[in-house]
């Protein structure tokens, strides 16, 4: 289970940092936008679910400029940010505001297209959270977003599985867990949803040493949500196992790799 009081706390703490340090991110959001350059679609409202600092609303709107575009965020300092970004770019149109993606503040058929960039996998019940999509679209609308699939950070998890070994914690490892492929099309199925389409990537970030992985993360609030995450990552000896096992085992010439899996889905409201 999320605990989103953690997780509000996380990106409430990063949002003046995460534009700065969320590379992987910015690309996959740019993708994000591309899926939706080639849907068939004349859009006049539009939200972005878990919309961050605002960079994906602003690249919709440049796609759509007549179009009404909301973004909404479970951290108040995220939407604060998106705010800002909007007024320095002299984008007209867009609104912003706190809201869970689990519980949608709208009203049914509002919207013609609905995008989110890697917030699902923050959310507990995706299948009801993507129903909550169904019922704001319109008849025929797109819903397009992504999110991370279960290789994501493997690297990571192996390291510390290992550390704890080593360190004799003896207390079982408990993570957040990213969603299988195959469980995404059921879900879209089931919540309505008609011309799936589902694609995948692999991204890879390279860093010089554990401690850089570890800043970036917390600098775009990427952090362990689960009510049961591990505590203690940063303690001597875990810390001392994991830096082993990571060099050991993920050293590449640029660098430790950091593995992102990427699923894209755009669907279509019957």
């Amino acid at each position: 289970m999320i605990d989103k009081s953690r997780l509000k706390k996380a990106f409430n703490r990063s949002a003046s940092t995460y534009d700065e340090y969320a590379k992987t991110q910015t690309v996959v959001g740019e993708e994000l936008v591309a899926l939706v350059k080639e849907l068939p679609i004349i859009s006049a409202q539009v939200l972005d679910i878990g919309s961050g600092t605002g960079t994906v609303a602003l690249h919709i709107s440049r796609l759509f400029p007549l179009a009404g575009i909301f973004g909404c965020d479970i951290a108040l300092a995220m939407a604060t940010r998106a705010e800002e970004k909007s007024r320095e770019a002299n984008a007209t149109g867009l609104h912003f505001m706190v809201a869970d993606g689990e519980i949608l503040p709208f009203r049914d058929h509002q919207f013609d297209l609905v995008v989110s960039s890697l917030t699902y996998q923050w959310l507990d019940n995706l299948s009801s959270s993507f129903k909550e999509v169904y019922r704001i679209l319109r008849p025929g609308g797109y819903f397009a977003f992504t999110l991370f699939g279960k290789d994501t950070l493997f690297e990571l998890k192996s390291s510390y599985c290992n550390a704890q070994n080593k360190s004799g914690n003896g207390h079982p490892p408990h993570f957040h867990e990213f969603l299988e492929e195959s469980s995404l099309l059921p879900m879209m199925e089931q919540s309505g949803f008609i011309n799936i389409h589902i694609s995948r990537s692999i991204k890879q970030e390279y860093h010089p040493d554990i401690k850089s992985i570890f800043s970036t993360l917390k600098a775009i609030g990427a952090q362990n949500v689960s009510q049961e995450a591990p505590r203690g990552l940063g303690r001597k000896e875990l810390f001392h196992w994991m830096n082993i096992f990571y060099e050991d085992n993920f050293k590449t010439p640029s660098g430790l790799s950091l593995t992102y899996e990427i699923y894209y889905v755009t669907a279509q409201k019957g």
